[in-house]
């Protein structure tokens, strides 16, 4: 594996990432209206929050690095996890199922390259993907979720590229339909994996197929409550093996992993995560795990 980038689960120590600090775009009112919300965000508390959550990475050991270009009048590229895949071999660049994300894929791609990280595949076509649609269930394991953000012609074309390197098993796992087209449910939305043998899930949004697969694999799981399902208790960053950030506010999901030996940094998201919906997982970009 390179020493400068490379992913191959996503529970090992974490030593580079790629985010995305919270610009102008980010606030901008007339994008909040096209996707529902009632109003932007503060900036300034954004980019507060977001200087909180990087620096918990850098106490222990994470190079962050910031993603500078993106399109003027995006403001998802906050969620810099969901434009790209990286694997053991470089960067698969994704194409988002949702109109208003195409195009966050090409200033990823700009930012590996200008990394030294080479791109293997660009999804194409009638291909539609989010990075959050996907994992690394273990070296050998790459699961792919069909979504409304994702379909199977992405899955197709990442299991051919993917199937040729390095996972023996690359499995679609099918999505429920939840709230509908409107709202978005990736497979990370409902599973984080934080050691080789220990996930967060919450089971009532789990496919029946991943609870088995996990159960197959001796994979044990801590259950995230339903009040806690809103606000992000699913969606944890393993930044080692049982190191994990959460977003705050999520006492029973917290107190549990706590129970399973892990250690656990919080951070407050209201502006960066809440309003926008998206967890610690979300926020990051992992180029390279140990």
């Amino acid at each position: 594996m390179s020493t400068t980038y490379g992913v191959c689960d996503e529970y090992s120590r974490l030593q580079r990432v790629l985010v995305r600090r919270p610009g102008p775009e980010f606030a901008d009112m007339e994008e909040y209206g096209k996707w529902g919300y009632p109003g932007a965000p503060d900036l300034s508390q954004a980019q507060r929050e977001h200087d909180e959550f990087t620096d918990i990475l850098r106490r222990e050991g994470v190079e962050v690095i910031y993603q500078e270009e993106v399109h003027p009048k995006k403001r998802e590229p906050l969620f810099t996890h969901d434009a790209s895949i990286m694997t053991p071999k470089g960067a698969i660049i994704c194409h988002s199922g949702h109109p208003l994300r195409r195009g966050e894929g090409e200033y990823a791609a700009r930012a590996f390259t200008s990394l030294g990280i080479p791109i293997l595949f660009t999804v194409h076509g009638d291909a539609t993907i989010d990075g959050g649609d996907t994992l690394w269930l273990d070296p050998d394991t790459f699961l792919i979720g069909h979504s409304y953000r994702t379909n199977h012609e992405a899955y197709r074309q990442i299991k051919a590229v993917i199937e040729g390197f390095v996972a023996e098993r690359v499995i679609q796992i099918p999505l429920p339909h939840y709230r509908g087209q409107d709202h978005v449910l990736h497979l990370m939305s409902v599973i984080s994996p934080v050691d080789r043998d220990l996930a967060v899930v919450y089971p009532k949004l789990a496919p029946i197929v991943l609870l088995e697969l996990l159960e197959e694999r001796g994979i044990q799981t801590i259950e995230v409550p339903d009040e806690e399902f809103d606000s992000l208790g699913p969606n944890v960053l393993a930044i080692g093996p049982r190191t994990v950030v959460v977003h705050a506010g999520n006492p029973v999901t917290k107190e549990r992993l706590l129970e399973h030996g892990c250690r656990v940094y919080e951070y407050h998201g209201e502006q960066i995560s809440l309003i926008p919906s998206g967890g610690p997982t979300c926020l990051t970009r992992p180029i390279l795990r140990d």
